[in-house]
């Protein structure tokens, strides 16, 4: 075990006695004598506030005991405060440090100066350890806090006493087992020992080897100690074994143990009952050992533990009156035993004295803790309730319809036996419940619930039981599902009852947007109106961007899947995607016509008009068709793809976002289908595009995505390349938007990943750009974006040139 304190050097202790000599203008000599049995000095002294920190030695050979160390202060000659601390304990040659606070702002160091500062502590001899020692610490509360890193007492509110600090500290196996010992001389010391042995510091075998030879008191207060712990600090076959010693060797300690398991001191509820029944008394015992009980719940355990051949006997030894009246209540209420119970019943009825006192005991019968006999039970509450006096039996169902309403009462016997003497107070009882049907109403409406009662949905008393559970329901979403489970299991019948305003506000501001379909059907069948919050997801759904929309779509059907309003926004989606594309196809009907027009009109006036008047006209260089043919035939098409795709893949993995990732990954699923379908794919739609001047695109499904191949003339570092296409004039965003949109209305749930070609006019280069869309979110090269569209989606810059040759 780590020692508690730092070792002291005999310079240190010179140096001391040196210091205290000085201040105290004595006689070294005489300091050095003082020392041979005080052995107490301050080393050094700081006057650092807020902290006033000096050090406490030890130069002796013994062990000193529950000291004091004092220090007074004082502040431009103002009067003095003394300060003290408690050092339970230090070992030979041993030193710690002590700090107070200071009771002022700011400090001068001095000696004997004008302003006396800080004074030193005077000299302060420790205690041997002897029997008043041990009283000191068991009697005084710790005044420190300690900090084993450091050595250190800073002075404060501490916890516990002394002794138990005293033995956390001990780093002596000697001076432990010397203090341990005197502390097993008393039953309250021999309770310190064991709540340190439950500690992390406790010395268990070493306390176990001292307590079977200490005095009665000590180890039947031992024994005790652990057992008030919890959970136990040694195993229960040790602690059983104690337990059977004290309880049958002469049984000196049965009474302690005895009277803790009756009073509730005994922690764990096994060792509890096997102390009633290890160490029940004698017959002879009975009387005086039930004498020391003056109450009443705790006389009632006892006769509930005691043996049946005993128990009538301490019946008759105890005198009549409320704690009695009381006990025998308890008894009832706990018993398993059909003999029993009737025996402490008639026994109970029987009792003279005023019987007011006797139904303030209607409160522990009520309240049985085991609802094994709740027939015998209801028996004995319904002969005790008609052996009352006429005078009382209005205010006693009153108290026990409060019961009733509380959800104290366990068992339906028990219940039927309160409610059928109803009569004596039918009309305040009606008070009563209507009273707290609208205290306890946070959930469904009062006056729905009144009604429902009448109809004889639910009886009230169902009603009320029930409602206790439903407070602070809309709390949080976790309250929420634990009062709908309340709502299911107990209240049923109440579904479509009319919810409080409360209520349904609180439910929409804790699960209003949480898709958690389960808790949402609940709540409709208990008449959650969910309008407030479908109707505007389907309005998201009907005019927002197409990855809102679904996302709303999906909330509103977890919300309520019947609304009406979702399939009419589906449907009103579904007519504009229609609407949308007969609208793009006649746009590229148009286009292609115009183009054909001016192609024709190009050519009817160039030979006219382009070399001026008199002269031949002079048609500009063309491209051979055949080196465009070659180029794009060629090998070359089919390493540009697979290039590019590759360096985009490996850029993507260096991004490290999510998007990025998944395109990446989307990506290398494409790159095996290069060498065949992709790369012809992309050579037919290269040669009508860069024969009509105008975008070629296709969509097919592959490797888990929705490819967009694009095939678009022009060189890619020209903003208004793709933009001058008419299908492309709203921006690429707002294209692909549309595209996903079509997708998802077509019933296909795939991400869309688009391969975008730029190509020169004469095929000679080009650039390969990639995008990931889905209703997640977007990645989308910057190549493809305008200034204003780099602020609406994720980008990333990374592109692919390449030379047909």
């Amino acid at each position: 075990m780590a020692a508690h304190a730092d070792p002291v050097s005999d310079y240190e202790v010179d140096q001391a006695i040196i210091r205290v000599a000085t201040h105290r203008k004595a006689d070294e000599s005489d300091i050095r004598s003082m020392m041979r049995f005080a052995a107490l000095a301050p080393l050094q002294q700081y006057s650092s506030c807020p902290n006033i920190d000096f050090d406490v030695i030890n130069g002796s050979d013994s062990a000193l005991w529950d000291m004091t160390a004092e220090i007074g202060q004082s502040v431009d000659s103002g009067p003095e405060t003394v300060s003290s601390l408690h050092i339970p304990y230090l070992g030979p040659h041993q030193k710690v440090e002590v700090r107070y606070g200071c009771t002022g702002t700011s400090y001068t160091y001095g000696y004997g100066s004008r302003t006396r500062t800080i004074a030193y502590p005077g000299m302060f001899p420790g205690a041997r350890l002897d029997a008043d020692t041990v009283a000191s610490l068991l009697a005084t509360t710790t005044d420190f806090s300690y900090d084993a890193s450091a050595s250190r007492y800073t002075a404060g509110t501490g916890e516990g006493t002394l002794a138990r600090a005293a033995l956390d500290l001990i780093d002596s196996d000697e001076d432990w087992r010397d203090l341990a010992a005197l502390l097993l001389e008393s039953e309250k010391g021999a309770g310190e020992l064991a709540a340190h042995v439950a500690g992390p510091k406790g010395r268990v075998a070493a306390a176990l080897a001292l307590v079977r030879r200490a005095p009665p008191a000590g180890q039947s207060g031992f024994v005790l100690g652990l057992l008030s712990r919890s959970p136990l600090s040694i195993d229960r076959d040790t602690l059983d074994e104690l337990v059977g010693a004290q309880c049958s060797k002469g049984r000196a300690g049965a009474l302690t143990l005895w009277l803790g398991a009756v009073k509730g001191e005994i922690a764990d509820s096994t060792a509890q009952a096997s102390v009633l029944a290890k160490c029940s008394p004698s017959a002879r015992e009975i009387g005086p050992w039930l004498a020391r009980l003056d109450d009443s719940a705790q006389l009632g355990i006892a006769l509930t533990a005691l043996g049946d051949d005993n128990f009538a006997s301490a019946l008759g030894s105890l005198k009549h009156g409320a704690v009695l009246a009381g006990a025998l209540a308890t008894v009832i209420a706990r018993t398993s035993d059909v003999t029993r119970l009737g025996t402490a019943l008639e026994a109970l009825r029987g009792l003279p004295g005023d019987v007011r006192d006797l139904r303030g005991n209607f409160l522990t019968l009520a309240r049985p803790l085991s609802d094994a006999l709740d027939r015998q039970h209801a028996d004995a509450m319904t002969k005790l309730l008609d052996s009352l006096d006429a005078s009382l039996r209005a205010d006693t169902i009153l108290d026990l319809t409060r019961l009733l309403i509380a959800g104290e009462v366990v068992g339906p016997e028990l219940r039927a036996a309160i409610e059928s003497k109803r009569a004596w107070a039918d009309s305040d009882i009606d008070t009563l419940y209507l009273t707290k049907v609208r205290e306890r109403s946070e959930v469904f409406a009062p006056d729905a619930v009144v009604t429902a009662i009448q109809a004889g949905k639910i009886s009230m008393v169902d009603y009320l039981v029930a409602a206790n559970k439903l407070t602070g329901c809309t709390t949080s979403k976790e309250t929420i599902t634990t009062c709908v489970a309340v709502m299911k299991s107990e209240l049923a019948a109440l579904a479509g009852v009319t919810l409080t305003d409360g209520f349904q506000t609180g439910v929409i501001d804790q699960v209003g947007r949480t898709p958690d379909a389960e808790l949402w059907a609940d709540l409709r069948h208990f008449g959650v109106d969910t309008g407030p919050l479908v109707r505007p997801l389907c309005s998201t759904a009907r005019d927002g961007r197409a990855w809102n929309a679904d996302r709303a779509l999906s909330l509103a059907r977890a919300i309520d899947p019947q609304a009406a309003c979702i399939a009419s926004a589906v449907s009103f989606r579904a007519g504009r995607a229609r609407r949308h594309l007969i609208s793009m196809l006649l746009r590229g009907l148009g286009v292609a016509a115009a183009g054909a027009l001016a192609f024709v009109f190009v050519r009817k006036k160039i030979p006219k008009y382009a070399g001026g008047p008199g002269k031949a006209a002079t048609a500009p260089p063309e491209m051979p068709p055949g080196a465009i043919q070659g180029r794009l035939d060629g090998g070359g098409l089919q390493a540009a793809l697979q290039g590019g795709l590759a360096d985009t893949q490996k850029a993507l993995a260096a991004d490290g976002r999510a998007e990025a990732h998944r395109l990446g990954q989307l990506i290398g699923t494409l790159a095996p289908t290069v060498p065949g379908a992709l790369a012809e794919r992309t050579r037919t739609a290269a040669r009508a595009a860069l024969a009509t001047g105008e975008v070629r695109s296709l969509l097919v499904r592959t490797g888990g995505a929705a490819l967009y191949l694009v095939l678009v003339p022009g060189r890619a570092d020209e903003p208004k390349t793709l933009r001058r296409h008419p299908s492309f004039g709203g921006g690429w965003l707002r294209h692909a938007a549309r595209l996903l949109a079509a997708l998802r209305q077509s019933g296909s749930r795939e991400p869309l990943v688009a391969l975008v070609v730029f190509l020169r006019a004469d095929a000679s280069q080009g650039t390969l750009l990639c995008a990931l869309h889905d209703d997640g979110g977007a990645l989308v090269p910057l190549m493809l974006l305008d200034e204003r569209e780099t602020h609406e989606v994720r980008t990333h810059a990374q592109r692919h040139h390449f030379t047909l040759t």
